[in-house]
């Protein structure tokens, strides 16, 4: 969606030590019999008429099985539109461009590229070979931008880049290194000023590059801290989760076009993963402490305290996104237990969830397949 970036979604392996409750009443599966998929050309003209549609990313046990899916939702999570398994193998990050166009990337296959499916197929329309890229998104323009992160991957070094390609082509249009070390995250404001976070240790900053340029307007210093996720705003105030080694988590803004802190948010927040913003400028951060269920607290714009927090289906709530009518879904990772502790796992493979505008409990959720959990969620941009 246009006011989000994430930066990046793991499987919690190490931290699955207990076992997980279960999602309590979840919907049964989707895309059973009775339930059959639409067929690509009336997928594709429902994105245009209806939109929009919850796209997920899933994936793997076992890990390096070369697996995985992208499943396709229509609206209000009621059936499974288009799954598509073609070319999917251990998906990581998924992006959609206005046009419907899916492009996918892999953190475990970083040789494989970018791969592209254009909107309504299940087929691979191109693939844009850049190695150890660690995540994309595309401009109002739907061009594609990919950050290659070599730094990013265990035992590869190596400055990292940002490649800017053609909507819907392989053509490369500009690349862009000035400033660059690793890009793990990327967004656009409504001006289309290109925000990269830079994770460079002690110099980590969210550089900022006007459109069309490929040397930095303005950098934003971070310092020593693990950063989560960045966002904007409508109004294009930036917002930065920040998780330092010792001290509390916050989420801080920063306002439109400046260096200058508007707010520093720390009540609510413990162990952020990721955030999204709605069209009033609604902030929502999932938080994730083990080995509590989780929550996501949600914040009106100026407030630094919660004005209500969502508890209800909540396990290891690691994704976020919001569509054009301001229902939140949210992808719940169940911290893995399956994967860490197959021997003692409920099976659960995690779920995702629809949560309409205010509420606090859930409309449906849907559990994952076997073996399989939710890596990345995107909905078509405004």
């Amino acid at each position: 969606m246009r006011f989000v970036a994430f930066s990046r979604h793991a499987l919690s392996l190490s931290v699955a030590t207990l076992l997980i409750a279960g999602c309590g009443a979840l919907q049964p599966p989707i895309g059973t019999p009775g339930a059959m998929p639409q067929s690509p050309a009336r997928l594709a003209n429902d994105a245009r008429e209806r939109g929009p549609f919850l796209y997920m990313a899933q994936c793997c046990w076992p890990v390096f099985s070369n697996r995985g899916n992208i499943t396709i939702y229509d609206r209000g999570l009621s059936k499974v539109a288009l799954t598509i398994t073609k070319r999917v193998s251990n998906p990581s990050v998924i992006t959609v461009d206005r046009a419907g166009r899916i492009y996918m990337l892999s953190w475990l296959d970083y040789g494989q590229g970018v791969v592209e499916y254009d909107a309504g197929s299940d087929k691979m329309s191109r693939r844009i070979k850049l190695p150890y890229v660690w995540t994309a998104t595309t401009d109002a323009s739907n061009n594609l931008y990919a950050a290659a992160c070599p730094a990013c991957h265990l035992y590869v070094r190596g400055k990292g880049s940002i490649n800017e390609y053609e909507a819907g082509t392989k053509t490369l249009l500009r690349t862009i290194k000035h400033g660059v070390d690793s890009p793990t995250a990327l967004a656009f404001d409504t001006d289309q000023n290109l925000y990269v976070l830079n994770d460079n240790g002690s110099k980590t900053a969210v550089l900022v590059y006007a459109p069309g340029s490929s040397k930095p307007i303005r950098s934003i210093p971070q310092g020593f801290t693990t950063i989560n996720a960045i966002a904007l705003d409508p109004s294009n105030h930036l917002f930065v989760i920040r998780s330092p080694v010792s001290g509390a988590a916050s989420v801080v803004e920063y306002k439109r076009d400046s260096n200058k802190i508007l707010r520093t948010i720390t009540k609510g927040i413990q162990s952020p993963q990721t955030m999204a913003l709605d069209s009033s400028g609604t902030l929502y951060v999932s938080n994730t402490p083990y080995p509590s269920n989780g929550w996501v607290s949600v914040y009106v714009p100026g407030s630094s305290a919660p004005s209500y927090q969502i508890t209800s289906q909540m396990n290891d709530p690691q994704l976020l996104a919001i569509d054009r009518d301001g229902n939140l879904y949210v992808g719940n990772d169940y911290y893995a237990v399956a994967l860490a502790r197959p021997e003692t796992s409920s099976r659960n493979y995690g779920s995702v969830c629809i949560y309409g505008p205010k509420e606090k409990k859930p409309e449906r959720c849907v559990p994952n397949e076997q073996d399989s959990y939710p890596y990345s969620l995107a909905v078509k941009p405004r």
